[in-house]
C-alpha cells in the first residue's frame, strides 16, 4: 500500500487522518502502509498522516530534500523517530524499484533552491512508472518551478499518461507550456471539500 499525502483542516475537531483517511483504508482492508510519500510539509498535504503514523504500522516514509524547516516538519521528524520508521530523503535522479515492474522517479527538487514560496516550489515531484504507464505527481509546484523543470529535464522525460496537476489547479501552476510537454491524457485535481482545505486561490 503506497499513501501519498493525506490533507488537512484548520478546524481543530476535524482530523482528516482519523475521520477520513484510515476509515477508508479499513473499508479496503489495509491495516498497514508500506509506503508513505509526502509531497512537503504545508498544513493541507501532511497534516492528516499524523493521526495515521499514530495508529497504524508505516513501513518506511519518503519525503524530498528539505532547504527550510517548518513546525510540520518538526512534528514528523520528532514522530517519526520516536517510532523508529526508516525516512529516504530524495532529490532530482534518484529512483527507487518498488518491484519487477514499477519504479519511483524524482524530478524535483533540485540543488537548485528556489526562495519563492519555497514549501510549494521545491515540493516532491515524481514519476510513478508501470510497465509502460505513468503517472506524474507534482505536489504544490507552481510556475518557477515548471520553468526549471523545463530547463533541466528532457522533454520525453517529462512526459506522462496521467496528471495529478499542481496545486489543486491554482492558477499559480499548469502553464500552457508545462502541460504541452506532460501531454498527459489524464489530468486529476484534488479539489476542496467542506472539511479540507486547499490553496486554491
Amino acid at each position: 500500500m503506497i499513501l501519498i499525502d493525506g490533507g488537512g483542516n484548520l478546524n481543530e475537531e476535524y482530523d482528516t487522518g482519523k475521520m477520513t483517511i484510515l476509515p477508508y483504508l479499513l473499508s479496503h482492508q489495509i491495516s498497514q502502509i508500506d509506503l508513505m510519500i509526502i509531497s512537503h510539509f504545508d498544513l493541507d498535504h501532511c497534516q492528516g498522516l499524523v493521526y495515521l503514523l499514530d495508529k497504524i504500522p508505516v513501513k518506511q516514509v519518503i519525503i524530498g530534500k528539505q532547504y527550510e524547516t517548518s513546525e510540520n516538519y518538526e512534528k514528523f521528524s520528532q514522530m517519526i523517530q520516536e517510532k523508529q520508521i526508516s525516512v529516504k530523503i530524495l532529490e532530482k535522479g534518484d529512483e527507487i524499484n518498488l518491484d519487477s515492474h514499477t519504479k519511483l522517479k524524482v524530478l524535483w527538487p533540485t540543488n537548485s533552491f528556489i526562495t519563492d514560496n519555497p514549501l510549494n516550489n521545491n515540493a516532491l515531484v515524481f514519476q510513478l512508472l508501470y510497465r509502460n504507464r505513468s503517472i506524474l505527481f507534482c505536489g504544490d509546484i507552481e510556475k518557477e518551478a515548471e520553468a526549471e523543470m523545463l530547463k533541466q529535464i528532457k522533454p520525453e522525460v517529462l512526459q506522462a499518461d496521467i496528471l495529478k496537476v499542481a496545486h489543486h489547479g491554482a492558477k499559480t501552476s499548469s502553464t500552457v507550456a508545462f502541460l504541452d510537454q506532460v501531454n498527459p491524457q489524464i489530468a486529476l485535481i484534488g479539489v476542496r471539500s467542506k472539511q479540507s482545505i486547499w490553496a486554491s486561490e
